[in-house]
Protein backbone atom coordinates (compact mmCIF):
# COMPACT_ATOMS: atom_id res chain seq x y z
CA UNK A 1 0.00 0.00 0.00
CA UNK A 2 2.99 2.12 0.91
CA UNK A 3 4.14 1.99 -2.49
CA UNK A 4 1.41 2.50 -4.13
CA UNK A 5 0.08 6.01 -2.03
CA UNK A 6 3.76 6.80 -2.71
CA UNK A 7 3.64 6.31 -6.69
CA UNK A 8 0.98 8.53 -6.89
CA UNK A 9 1.97 10.89 -4.71
CA UNK A 10 5.09 11.50 -6.80
CA UNK A 11 2.90 11.80 -10.29
CA UNK A 12 3.40 14.70 -12.13
CA UNK A 13 -0.12 16.32 -12.56
CA UNK A 14 -1.73 15.78 -9.23
CA UNK A 15 -5.07 17.41 -9.12
CA UNK A 16 -5.70 16.56 -5.86
CA UNK A 17 -3.41 18.12 -3.70
CA UNK A 18 -3.16 21.72 -4.96
CA UNK A 19 -0.02 22.93 -6.04
CA UNK A 20 0.76 25.81 -3.73
CA UNK A 21 0.52 22.87 -0.91
CA UNK A 22 1.58 19.82 -2.43
CA UNK A 23 4.93 19.36 -0.73
CA UNK A 24 3.32 20.05 2.59
CA UNK A 25 0.36 17.47 1.65
CA UNK A 26 2.75 14.91 1.10
CA UNK A 27 4.66 14.71 4.04
CA UNK A 28 1.24 14.83 6.11
CA UNK A 29 0.12 11.64 3.96
CA UNK A 30 3.18 9.49 4.02
CA UNK A 31 3.16 9.93 7.90
CA UNK A 32 -0.61 9.23 7.85
CA UNK A 33 0.35 6.40 5.97
CA UNK A 34 2.94 4.84 8.05
CA UNK A 35 0.69 5.13 11.17
CA UNK A 36 -2.69 4.27 10.80
CA UNK A 37 -4.51 2.55 7.56
CA UNK A 38 -7.94 3.81 9.35
CA UNK A 39 -6.53 7.18 8.89
CA UNK A 40 -5.00 7.24 5.64
CA UNK A 41 -8.84 5.61 4.51
CA UNK A 42 -10.20 8.77 5.96
CA UNK A 43 -7.34 11.04 4.14
CA UNK A 44 -7.90 9.33 1.12
CA UNK A 45 -11.85 9.34 0.81
CA UNK A 46 -11.00 14.03 1.84
CA UNK A 47 -9.13 13.66 -1.98
CA UNK A 48 -11.56 11.95 -3.48
CA UNK A 49 -14.09 14.05 -2.05
CA UNK A 50 -12.29 17.01 -3.23
CA UNK A 51 -11.48 15.53 -6.78
CA UNK A 52 -15.28 14.65 -7.25
CA UNK A 53 -15.88 18.73 -6.25
CA UNK A 54 -13.53 19.68 -8.71
CA UNK A 55 -14.70 17.43 -11.67
CA UNK A 56 -18.54 19.00 -10.88
CA UNK A 57 -16.96 22.42 -11.64
CA UNK A 58 -15.61 21.77 -14.28
CA UNK A 59 -18.89 19.68 -15.46
CA UNK A 60 -20.85 22.94 -14.33
CA UNK A 61 -18.23 25.69 -16.40
CA UNK A 62 -19.01 23.42 -19.36
CA UNK A 63 -22.35 23.52 -19.38
CA UNK A 64 -22.42 27.20 -18.59
CA UNK A 65 -19.99 27.94 -21.47
CA UNK A 66 -22.32 26.30 -23.34
CA UNK A 67 -25.88 27.65 -22.62
CA UNK A 68 -23.46 31.02 -22.67
CA UNK A 69 -23.01 29.50 -26.80
CA UNK A 70 -26.58 28.97 -26.98
CA UNK A 71 -27.54 32.19 -25.80
CA UNK A 72 -25.06 34.29 -28.16
CA UNK A 73 -26.57 32.02 -30.97
CA UNK A 74 -29.75 33.20 -29.73
CA UNK A 75 -28.95 36.54 -29.92
CA UNK A 76 -27.64 36.31 -33.44
CA UNK A 77 -30.31 34.56 -34.27
CA UNK A 78 -32.79 37.82 -32.93
CA UNK A 79 -31.01 40.29 -34.77
CA UNK A 80 -31.43 37.57 -37.80
CA UNK A 81 -34.51 37.94 -37.68
CA UNK A 82 -35.03 41.19 -37.30
CA UNK A 83 -32.91 41.94 -40.11
CA UNK A 84 -34.97 40.04 -42.34
CA UNK A 85 -37.84 41.52 -41.07
CA UNK A 86 -37.14 45.07 -42.13
CA UNK A 87 -36.09 43.66 -45.39
CA UNK A 88 -39.50 42.27 -45.85
CA UNK A 89 -41.14 45.47 -44.89
CA UNK A 90 -38.90 47.17 -47.39
CA UNK A 91 -39.82 45.17 -49.98
CA UNK A 92 -43.46 45.41 -49.58
CA UNK A 93 -42.76 49.21 -49.93
CA UNK A 94 -41.54 48.77 -53.33
CA UNK A 95 -43.07 49.47 -56.26
CA UNK A 96 -44.30 46.89 -59.28
CA UNK A 97 -41.65 48.64 -61.32
CA UNK A 98 -39.11 48.46 -58.76
CA UNK A 99 -40.19 44.76 -58.24
CA UNK A 100 -39.34 43.90 -62.30
CA UNK A 101 -36.23 45.24 -61.89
Amino acid sequence: MYEKVSSYLQRDLLFALPKSQRSLMTLVIRKILVSSTFALTDTLQSLIKRLDELLIGIIQDNRLNNEEIIYQDIDELDDTIEEWNEEEIEIDELTEEEIII
